[in-house]
């Protein structure tokens, strides 16, 4: 009803010419009206007609301004945009540079959880060497000496290695260093010991030890040179040809500097400076001392004493074979 209703408003002018035009030709047909009144019948329905022609060619100029005007409307909208896409582009590229830029600084970074161990695992991979300046040297003996022993002798290449540790024969500073590892955790760490003076001695004779004994057992491979610190330092440094890695505990976040950064350059040298300027261990004697692959008490006895490392008198067999098997079968502390 509706839709008929709309169709009659818009087309009444059509219909009432159409239905004017139908009457006067009927009364015409039949003689019923004068010529007079068929003319002005005629004249009205042509005006009709005009009117109609008139009222369509009105409402499509209207249409078409309207038109022009939306399209005017919508060119000064679209106008713009060649400018707006511009500046993404350019602003894009800014992005693109920036990023760029991020990347490049992403060579010296924070690593966390396994991001830690990843960048060890890497860092040992072809590397040339290794530079460790630290507390005892636990994680160095339980990982970083075999597993860069390792890679060489299947890459068939050499590798220096220079190790700072505590003095293991300065007592109070083995005890300061347990005090400070014990801040950390009260209770064992994940080797399943606590820290302690006796500890801290012992694991430091131990990272002697063993590199003597891969020294003399794979000399040909390994280079390698410890020096004993009457410094503490609550880092850890281990640098490598590929990157320098400084550590704290095993649940802190550490820092990466990759090879060819200011800052890496900077620690190398750093590193090689406390080196030199501690106490060296002499390891080119330990080769008076044949060291069997599990060495004996004697023979660990007569080593340290090679060494000017003579061990503390209360040291009985239990603490030198301690000391062996801290040397050469180290549990993973971060493992």
């Amino acid at each position: 009803m509706r839709r008929a209703l709309d169709i009659l408003r818009n087309y009444v002018d059509a219909l009432m010419a159409l239905t004017l035009a139908l009457i006067v030709s009927v009364l015409g047909f039949f003689d019923l009206v004068s010529g007079k009144l068929l003319d002005s019948a005629l004249l009205g329905t042509i005006a009709i007609l005009a009117f109609a022609l008139f009222r369509d060619r009105w409402r499509s100029e209207a249409a078409e301004t309207r038109i022009h005007r939306i399209a005017a409307d919508i060119g000064r909208q679209v106008q713009p945009l060649p400018d707006q896409l511009e500046r993404v582009l350019v602003l894009g590229e800014m992005v693109d540079e920036v990023r760029a830029a991020l990347d490049r600084d992403a060579s010296i970074r924070v690593i966390k959880g396994p991001e830690i161990t990843d960048a060890f695992v890497e860092a040992r991979e072809h590397t040339e060497r290794w530079f460790y300046k630290g507390g005892t040297g636990t994680y160095t003996r339980a990982v970083t000496l075999p597993e860069c022993v390792k890679h060489v002798r299947h890459e068939r290449g050499q590798i220096q290695i220079r190790l700072e540790i505590i003095d293991p024969t300065d007592r109070r500073l083995c005890e300061r260093y347990a005090t400070y590892r014990t801040t950390i955790s009260e209770g064992p760490d994940r080797t399943g010991e606590v820290w302690t003076a006796d500890r801290a001695r012992s694991e430091s004779f131990a990272t002697v030890l063993a590199a003597a004994w891969y020294r003399q057992n794979y000399g040909h491979l390994v280079d390698v040179d410890v020096a004993l610190s009457g410094l503490m330092t609550s880092y850890r440094y281990d640098l490598a040809s590929s990157c320098l890695l400084i550590t704290l505990d095993d649940s802190a976040p550490a820092i990466r500097v990759d090879a060819g950064q200011q800052l890496y350059d900077y620690w190398s040298t750093e590193l090689r400076l406390s080196f030199d300027q501690s106490r060296r261990v002499p390891l080119e004697r330990a080769s008076a001392v044949r060291l069997s692959r599990e060495p004996t008490e004697a023979e660990v006895r007569r080593l340290f004493a090679e060494l000017d490392l003579r061990l503390p008198p209360a040291f009985g067999a239990e603490e030198v074979g301690d000391i062996v098997r801290r040397a050469l079968h180290a549990r993973n502390p971060y493992g």
